[in-house]
């Protein structure tokens, strides 16, 4: 059960100070009134959510869900079994009449006691909430998208529990609500339930007043935190004195809200003094700023920042606040599936690896044409292995995957699985290149470190360390990698791209099911267009669906921005391809 009393309480005290409400007398808003508040405001001992200042076309939309029961309710409840009959009582025009009156209720702030973590809470609402609900919870008006910032915490958590049971957004519930469960799953404890409604909860329906003015130094910054009015100067005084009585890490949160994301540099004159949340907040400031993202990658080569620091969270944190190249960039840094590479047992081995990833993320945006480079690359480093032009390799179950199904335009994927050695898991085929310069072929054995080939178990410890590279699960012969530099990896690339893509419309449909159909319906409207109107709109362009699900954007103004998918290129020219297919389209169960 979510802890609502840990989440935020309203002051009753203010509830009771609202203004009596001196409006016309509306017969059907008295029917209302008794759950919802005679303004509007919201009554927790009904569970009545805050109706004033809510979008008229989610009111609408949600009334007539009540009333055709696509918006079930619990058995038990019957406060909510109330709503349903209050609904079903009213016809178009009572519906009509119980809007007007919502529309002219005022909109007024109310006190809450937040104790969630409210900065944690952003990045998670950034994540998942903010492509319906607004990026401050303000909704989407005319999308019937539902306001957030003006409501009860008490209701927000009490909603989040019901759709992570199920018990709304369930099978047969409207898409919406069904798109709204399936991001609700995706938080995954009360932590992060209660962290993202403290964040919708701090932010403002109107503007903050401003400060009253003090002669402290630390209500002097924290005034220039809420406003962004620092100047980077002073703010480096306070970092550098200890005894200035401004906390380091206040100093770097007052510089960081500089409208002009002023140069990090000299905040970090004293990096290794200062505590491990100002450390971390010095990382997103100099990180903030597209020309000085790879100065981050630099001073990690170079053994100047702690590279602890940018663990995998922060490295989230990073990307939602980059445009998408510096986020592939810094996607470099979460090597070894989400956290940074352990250090090597050489450190001279550790920073020829850190330049490494420099080299790769210093690339231009654009990768270089030079195919024919990648072409003889190929042939002389991979063509033994996996099926393309000039290969005599075939592309068939258990064998190397072909090359034209690797995600080579995406660098920093790339650079991951080609830098990062290891072992590889239980029952996987693997290929090893023994200190001989025998090349063994088998099956990774459990338990001690072995694999199984034609001519008996071959111990592993026997195969130095260094003569395995692990890529999608199975072992490349290393020898193959020496040499390979930032600048084969782009010919590579660039080589890849120009071949034609291996088209899966099986996988291309199962893709879709999971990761579109929340939102996309065959020939009817949910969040985003139907998929008639996405031929529509790229008829016979697979390439152009591609790269708009790459880098979503808003194609017509009168749908929202699609969120970022995170899927592979390959994988979004799959999807493409079966949207695309003239056979009638029948979609699975929405749901994860």
């Amino acid at each position: 059960m979510i802890a609502v009393t840990a989440v935020s309480v309203e002051s009753a005290e203010a509830l009771k100070a609202l203004p009596a409400p001196a409006f016309p007398a509306n017969p059907v808003w008295q029917g209302c009134a008794s759950c919802h508040g005679a303004a509007g405001e919201g009554m927790e001992k009904t569970s009545g959510p805050r109706l004033a200042g809510q979008d008229s076309v989610y009111l609408r939309k949600q009334l007539e869900a009540f009333r055709s029961g696509t918006r079930p309710v619990p058995a038990g409840n019957a406060n909510a079994q109330a709503m349903v009959a209050m609904a079903k009582a009213l016809d178009a025009a009572g519906i009509d009449a119980a809007l007007r009156a919502i529309a002219g209720f005022p909109v007024t702030e109310m006190p809450h006691r937040l104790l969630g973590d409210r900065q944690r809470g952003e990045d998670l609402y950034a994540r998942g909430c903010a492509v319906c609900h607004g990026s401050r919870g303000e909704g989407m008006p005319g999308f019937h998208m539902a306001r957030l910032n003006h409501q009860h915490s008490w209701y927000l958590a009490a909603q989040m529990l019901t759709y992570r049971q199920r018990r709304r957004g369930g099978e047969g519930s409207d898409p919406e609500a069904q798109t709204m469960a399936f991001y609700a799953g995706l938080l995954a404890d009360e932590r992060d339930v209660t962290d993202v409604i403290a964040f919708i909860c701090r932010t403002k329906i109107f503007a903050e007043p401003e400060p009253a003015p003090s002669a402290g130094p630390l209500a002097k910054v924290e005034a220039m935190a809420r406003t962004g009015s620092g100047e980077v100067a002073e703010l480096q005084q306070y970092i550098a004195d200890p005894g200035s009585g401004v906390p380091a890490e206040v100093a770097l949160r007052a510089a960081m809200a500089i409208p002009t994301k002023p140069d990090p540099q000299p905040l970090l004159a004293g990096w290794r003094i200062l505590p491990e949340p100002a450390q971390r907040a010095a990382a997103v400031l100099l990180a903030a700023r597209a020309s000085t993202a790879l100065e981050l990658l630099r001073a990690c080569a170079e053994g100047l920042v702690p590279r602890h620091l940018l663990s995998a969270g922060l490295v989230r944190q990073l990307n939602a606040h980059q445009n998408p190249a510096i986020a592939a960039r810094l996607a470099l840094l979460a090597a070894s599936g989400g956290d940074l590479p352990g250090p090597a047992a050489d450190p001279a081995a550790e920073i020829a690896r850190w330049r490494i990833l420099v080299e790769v993320a210093t690339l231009p945006g654009a990768m270089p044409p030079d195919s024919a480079r990648g072409a003889t690359v190929f042939r002389g480093r991979c063509a033994a292995c996996h099926a393309g032009p000039g290969s005599d390799a075939v592309d068939r179950a258990g064998s190397a995957p072909a090359f034209a199904s690797l995600e080579w335009a995406d660098l920093p994927a790339v650079a991951r699985r080609l830098l990062e050695p290891g072992a590889t898991r239980a029952g996987r085929l693997v290929c090893v290149r023994a200190a001989d310069g025998r090349v063994l072929v088998g099956e990774r054995l459990p338990g001690p470190l072995s694999i199984a080939t034609e001519a008996g178990v071959v111990p592993l410890p026997a195969v130095p360390e260094t003569a395995v590279a692990v890529m999608d699960g199975s072992v490349m012969p290393a020898g193959l990698l020496t040499g390979l530099g930032g600048i084969d990896l782009a010919a590579l690339s660039a080589f890849a791209r120009g071949l034609p893509p291996r088209l899966d419309l099986t996988r291309g449909r199962a893709l879709f099911s999971h990761h579109c159909g929340h939102c996309h319906a065959p020939d009817s409207r949910r969040i985003g267009p139907s998929l008639i109107e996405v031929r529509s709109l790229y008829p016979g362009d697979a390439d152009g669906i591609a790269a708009w699900a790459a880098h979503p954007g808003r194609r017509r103004a009168d749908y929202p921005i699609m969120p970022p998918m995170g899927l592979a290129v390959d994988d979004l020219r799959q999807i493409a391809a079966w949207i695309l297919t003239p056979e009638p389209i029948a979609l699975p169960k929405v749901g994860p």
